[in-house]
Formats: structure tokens, C-alpha cells, sequence
């Protein structure tokens, strides 16, 4: 999975000419193209080393609301440092600092969902939403579901059931749980902090989630519309 998520992000940079390179990334507006790639880089050598912030990940999982916030400057913090140190360096440089950490990368490593959810950035910086593979997409979902989503709305006292509606895939155990149904890239794109409230009320049928539910369906926030 990850090493197809891979290819394509390769086969996408590679395609770019220097002026889409350096584009801003409509997803992560502080960063350009190029920029996004090297964060995934500088991410994938840190889970290779195990080197990893432990607010990386309570940022989007944590249910208190202020360790969550605490967490995320830590995060962005770190984050940024990462891309800053890649400046400067050319998308051959970069592809090639990829390579050489994937052949040091454990079979149990494989931060799959960072990389598909950047590719999404990347394309639908350049206007494109095709292209994507389901099974990458799904799995994706799946992952982004059971680690920022499902405790945060158990601690609720409520449930949801994800229905990707173009596949008929459903993410989440209860049948009896309310269903938020859309396409399943819609459904990543919206959980991963992609869209606006207002674009996922447009996208999704939260069906009968309640209010508290969909307040929390975005991991890092809802974006402002």
C-alpha cells in the first residue's frame, strides 16, 4: 500500500514544472507543492526512526480539547522544522533522500495515510480529484476512522458508521449506529481536515449523527469556509 502511494506521488512530482513546484498548496496553505513533499519525507524518516513527537499524534486523537491544542503547536512546531531544512534542495534531491529512507524502512512501517492524504493535496492543488486508487483510499479512511474518530466519539457516548457510498464499504462496528455516507474519497478528504463545514455539508448525508458527532468528524478542525 504505502509503496503504491509512493509511486504515484513520485510519478505527480516528477510531471511538475518549477512554477507548479512551487504553487501553494490550497490544504496547507504555508507551504508549496514542493514544500508538501518534503514534509512527507522528513515524516516518513522520523517514523523510521521511531523519532516521532508524541503530540504528533495527540493533537488528533487526544478527547480534552486543550491537550489537543498544546499538542498541535508542538506539532507544528516540529513539523515546520522539517520542511524548513529541505529548502532550497531540488525535487531530484528529495526523491532521492526518499528513496534512500525507504530502503532502511521496516515492513512494520508504513505511514501510508500521510502519504495519500498529500497526494490528495497535491492534485487537487493542480485541480484534479481523479486518479486515485480505492483500495489506497479506503484503507486511508479505515486508518484515519479508528485513530482520530472512533474513541473521540465513544468519549461522547455516541457512535457512527462510515458508508462509502460508491463502493458500499462500511467503516465501523455497530449496525445500529447512525451512518455518515459519501464517496469515499469525500469522506478521507473530510475526516483528514480537508474541507470546510460548509463543503462537507454539501459532500456528506450525516444522516442521523448528531451535532456533536459531526462537530468532531474533522481531525485537526474544521477549516474556515
Amino acid at each position: 500500500m504505502y509503496l503504491a502511494a509512493k509511486q504515484q506521488m513520485v510519478r505527480v512530482a516528477k510531471r511538475l514544472d518549477d512554477e507548479q513546484l512551487r504553487m501553494t498548496c490550497p490544504s496547507c496553505p504555508a507551504w508549496s507543492n514542493q514544500d508538501v513533499i518534503a514534509h512527507h519525507i522528513h515524516f516518513l524518516g522520523a517514523v523510521i526512526d521511531d523519532d516521532v513527537p508524541k503530540e504528533v499524534f495527540r493533537a488528533i486523537t487526544h478527547t480534552d480539547e486543550a491537550t489537543r491544542s498544546a499538542a498541535s503547536k508542538v506539532r507544528d512546531e516540529w513539523t515546520d522544522a522539517g520542511v524548513d531544512t529541505r529548502r532550497g534542495r531540488t525535487i531530484d534531491e528529495l526523491i532521492g533522500e526518499w528513496d534512500q529512507r525507504i530502503a532502511t524502512m521496516p515492513p512494520e512501517v508504513h505511514p501510508t495515510v500521510d502519504a495519500v492524504v498529500h497526494l490528495g493535496d497535491i492534485l487537487e492543488a493542480l485541480g484534479e480529484r481523479r486518479g486515485f486508487d480505492t483500495a489506497l483510499v479506503e484503507d486511508s479512511l479505515r486508518k484515519y476512522y479508528e485513530m482520530t474518530l472512533a474513541d473521540r466519539i465513544a468519549a461522547t457516548g455516541d457512535g457512527v458508521t462510515l458508508h462509502c457510498a460508491d463502493t458500499g464499504t462500511r467503516i465501523g462496528a455497530a449496525s445500529a449506529q447512525p451512518e455518515i455516507a459519501g464517496t469515499s474519497y469525500e469522506l478521507l478528504r473530510t475526516i483528514a481536515g480537508r474541507r470546510t463545514r460548509f463543503q462537507a455539508d454539501d459532500a456528506l448525508d450525516w444522516g442521523d449523527a448528531p451535532e456533536t458527532t459531526r462537530q468532531l468528524f474533522s481531525a485537526y478542525g474544521w477549516p474556515q469556509d
